[in-house]
């Protein structure tokens, strides 16, 4: 579990976008009360983020670029949602690089 419960960093209106990318990245769902350390949140990797918001806005992590549209969320709610999941990343002031392990996983271009 990565869930850590003494962690006090929280955003009433953030908070729910971060539960939501770590249900989806760990398969489970977490309750609406879990708060996620910093050391795990960097471990996110920037197709995890990328395929949340596939997730949003097409319906599934995978879509068919082809054959869908992303009719599930306008793009205002996407760019709240990164802003939300922003707030809660450790390292936000650091340059993407692609030595890093783990990487900022706001910079790369999947994200933008």
């Amino acid at each position: 579990p990565h869930s850590n419960t003494d962690y006090p960093k929280y955003n009433k209106d953030y908070h729910h976008y971060i539960v939501r990318l770590m249900s989806f990245v760990d398969e489970c769902q977490y309750s609406m009360q879990s708060c996620f350390h910093p050391s795990w949140l960097v471990t996110l990797m920037p197709e995890d983020i990328v395929g949340y918001f596939y997730q949003i806005a097409y319906g599934t992590a995978k879509p068919d670029f082809e054959m869908e549209l992303p009719t599930q969320a306008h793009s205002t709610h996407l760019e709240f949602a990164k802003k939300a999941i922003s707030w809660y990343m450790p390292m936000w002031v650091a340059a993407w690089q692609h030595q890093a392990n783990p990487p900022n996983c706001w910079k790369p271009y999947q994200v933008y």
